[in-house]
């Protein structure tokens, strides 16, 4: 929505959608992380999700930057990013949980 509007307050809706999303994803991510990692193993896998998404979040502004300089619009790599996420959230539904209690409850 955000990349695709030529109307200001579009835009800024779209982007306050994102955001609101995007917590929604960061409240959740060690209750999710708690369900499927052993408790021995919890802290590692929060460093590594945290690594993973800062060495993601560098190479999206290298590729922004290199997109840019192609001169491909970024409407498009807005929507290739959108499509992506939709996937990945269908993959996230289909982990599934611990189906026994783990012994640190």
């Amino acid at each position: 929505l955000a990349a695709n509007t030529n109307v200001f307050v579009l835009a800024v809706l779209g982007l306050v959608i994102y955001r609101l999303f995007l917590a929604f994803y960061d409240a959740n991510m060690m209750p999710f992380l708690c369900e499927v990692v052993d408790s021995r193993y919890r802290a590692t896998g929060f460093g590594a999700l945290n690594l993973m998404g800062m060495v993601a979040a560098g190479f999206g502004i290298y590729f922004s930057g290199v997109v840019r300089d192609s001169k491909i619009d970024l409407r498009i790599v807005f929507d290739i990013v959108a499509a992506v996420s939709v996937i990945c959230a269908l993959l996230f539904c289909a982990i599934k949980p611990h189906t026994t209690v783990p012994k640190d409850y």
